[in-house]
């Protein structure tokens, strides 16, 4: 009679339960990553749009008649807006909705098409902020539906 030999290890059921629990996890983990990376960026792109706010006020206020068309609030912004992190993933946009009779703009920052992202972001010269489920909002400039308030005056 042979001795019996003790086996040690896992059997190939047990590994492929245990790579199903792993894939199930991920499956449900790296979006909910994903989300929150996106919203990480978000911010930085709202706190970017607030130094440029800023920027442009002050200038307006040193400057009496700078940057008062589109065209220059557009070129500054470009110039500000340089952030590497966020020039990869986001445009950077400038609207004044009622030229003709004020001098207020938006500023608009939508995500660029291969960066897989759909959050956007508006603020106008007042300094109030929205954050957006999609670029179309964002242009459109929803305070409500699509778009919440994050930041300014509430």
């Amino acid at each position: 009679m042979k001795p019996k030999r003790q086996t040690q290890g896992f059997t190939l059921v047990e590994l492929m339960i245990v790579v199903a629990i792993i894939g199930i996890l991920a499956a449900i983990a790296y979006p909910s990553y994903n989300r929150y990376i996106e919203r990480g960026h978000l911010a930085d792109a709202h706190a970017e749009l607030v130094d440029i706010n800023n920027v442009i006020k002050t200038e307006r206020v040193r400057t009496p008649g700078a940057l008062s068309t589109q065209a220059a609030l557009q070129s500054k912004a470009d110039e500000l807006f340089q952030e590497p992190e966020l020039t990869a993933r986001y445009d950077i946009t400038v609207a004044m909705p009622d030229a003709a009779k004020s001098s207020r703009y938006n500023l608009v920052v939508t995500p660029k098409a291969n960066s897989g992202y759909t959050l956007a972001l508006w603020m106008n010269s007042i300094g109030e902020a929205y954050r957006c489920q999609d670029a179309a909002s964002a242009k459109a400039y929803n305070t409500t539906g699509q778009c919440e308030q994050i930041g300014g005056k509430k």
